[in-house]
């Protein structure tokens, strides 16, 4: 029993630890639980899961709990523990719909965990009498094929007008039975009902088309990647729509706030914490970033960023920087040839590097943290000795001009997304990127004063296999989704006569999402 006393605490510990914008009903006609496969750190680290618990809980007669994925989830899962809500510790099965906010590929196996934890069966079809599950986020957005068999319903493109359009009507037909209910939400431009779709129709992604309100955080916490941080989004979309990621092309057109906007939520985030995080794809892109850094600091606030362009680096963020007590500064080169790079869309200089670390040293910012990835395309032997003496030489250089300094090299495996250019490019074989791997390992060895930290290979393969799945793909992740490892992957292949290296090679047939239209 001291384990559920235990269980009570830690839920009673989160729950006083935050400072909410808005609270659920305790009791309202129509119960929505949102949930993020995977733990509260990271759920309520992401705003679009939180914008999305904001949204609904303004829906008159409507409120909306958070579910999150337990650490201990085994625990869970032997002992019979049924999974409950957050906010008032209401068992799944209560609610009138289950919507998942899934960002990444690999929290489909979560996904079943949190239905198999909620006793709810795992295919759409034998679900009859239970809460209607719907996925939506980026993941599922452009290939929502993998879940299509355990997801009533999966929401493509932005979910802030499409989420209150499908509450409405689901309160309108509260009553009613699963099949009449999920033909109407079937209508709603941007929906994919599986088992009503029509192979002649094409899904057209939803989009917000103007940003005329405010993205920000309804609950800050301590116990997030951004401790006690209010965070605010500038921009969607991307300018440079970089060839090889999926949020800058699938999220289309690029977008922007009004300063005015922004100078309100800037003043609503003071009013809960003294820390602001900005959210966007290219933050320095932004017309008026100097400016809304300048009020930020004016209101005595800390500032961070979610990202930033080398080439775009100025003074003006620096200070920013340095006054917010910033230590690390994050870039993403991604390869160290400059016609690789540019190959990307990723129109970066070498130099652009070494005058970060310029500006790090002036202002007193010690850590730098560099992404790069492997097996790109048109990536050579070549290229790979080239990453290899630019972490050699920014090293020696970091050291030189900060003391005590501390160089962190990300390297992670270059995956082939949907509905960006380089959708139909292959994904790297394992035992090359196993070698390349060694390679930097082995030639690194003897540098000091550096971290490097590499994607696993098995669980790249994985990301890439699922990512661009077919219907297939959902036979292998009901097969592995309790105790997933690799052994057990290649067995769940085999079981089904499939060949994983199908998903990951070069194609040029009809891609599995190409369905949907932009």
């Amino acid at each position: 029993m001291s384990i559920y006393k235990n269980k009570k605490e830690e839920r009673k510990k989160i729950l006083q630890s935050e400072k909410s914008l808005i609270y659920p009903l305790k009791e309202a006609y129509f119960k929505v639980a949102l949930i993020y496969p995977n733990n509260y750190y990271l759920g309520t680290s992401n705003l679009g899961f939180q914008t999305i618990y904001g949204i609904i809980n303004q829906i008159k007669q409507t409120s909306c709990e958070r579910v999150f994925l337990p650490e201990d989830w085994e625990f869970y899962l032997n002992h019979k523990i049924t999974l409950k809500s957050l906010e008032y510790e209401r068992p799944l099965n209560s609610f009138d719909i289950i919507a998942f906010s899934i960002s990444y590929e690999l929290d489909y196996l979560n996904f079943l965990k949190i239905l198999r934890l909620a006793n709810f069966p795992l295919m759409a079809k034998e679900r009859e009498n239970f809460p209607l599950i719907l996925a939506g986020g980026i993941a599922p957005s452009i290939n929502p094929l993998p879940i299509s068999e355990f997801a009533d319903l999966i929401v493509i493109g932005e979910g802030e007008e499409i989420i209150i359009e499908l509450i409405e009507k689901m309160k309108a037909q509260k009553r009613e039975k699963k099949e009449v209910i999920l033909k109407t939400l079937n209508l709603i431009p941007g929906v994919y009902v599986p088992s009503l779709y029509n192979s002649l129709k094409k899904i057209t992604k939803r989009m917000v088309k103007k940003l005329n309100f405010n993205t920000h955080s309804f609950i800050i916490s301590p116990y997030t990647e951004f401790k006690n941080t209010f965070l605010i989004e500038l921009t969607r979309g991307c300018i440079h729509t970089c060839n090889f990621c999926a949020a800058g092309n699938f999220l289309k057109p690029y977008r922007l706030r009004k300063f005015s906007l922004l100078k309100e939520a800037v003043i609503l985030a003071k009013k809960y914490t003294h820390k602001i995080g900005l959210i966007g794809n290219t933050l320095i892109d932004y017309p008026e970033i100097n400016d809304l850094l300048k009020l930020i600091l004016k209101e005595n606030m800390l500032v961070s960023f979610s990202s930033l362009r080398a080439d775009k680096l100025n003074p003006e963020i620096f200070e920013a920087l340095y006054k917010s007590g910033q230590n690390t500064l994050t870039l993403a080169p991604e390869t160290a040839n400059k016609e690789l790079r540019f190959s990307l869309n990723k129109k970066i200089e070498d130099q652009d590097l070494y005058k970060a670390l310029e500006f790090c040293a002036k202002f007193k910012i010690k850590n730098l943290r560099l992404y790069f990835m492997l097996g790109l395309p048109y990536e050579k032997e070549k290229h790979l000795d080239e990453i290899l003496n630019l972490i050699k030489n920014l090293n020696l250089y970091q050291k030189k001009i900060i003391p005590d300094s501390c160089l962190n090299i990300k390297i992670n495996q270059f995956i082939p997304k949907p509905f960006t250019p380089f959708e139909k490019y292959p994904q790297q074989d394992i035992k090359k990127y196993y070698q390349d791997i060694n390679f930097l390992k082995e030639n690194l060895k003897k540098e000091k004063g550096f971290k490097i930290n590499f994607e696993s290979p098995k669980t790249a393969f994985l990301e890439g296999i699922i990512t661009r799945g077919d219907q297939q793909m959902g036979k292998i992740l009901k097969e592995i989704y309790l105790d997933y490892n690799f052994r057990n992957l290649l067995k769940a292949f085999h079981k089904f006569n499939l060949n994983p290296s199908f998903y990951l090679q070069e194609t040029k047939e009809i891609l599995p999402w190409d369905f949907i239209t932009l």
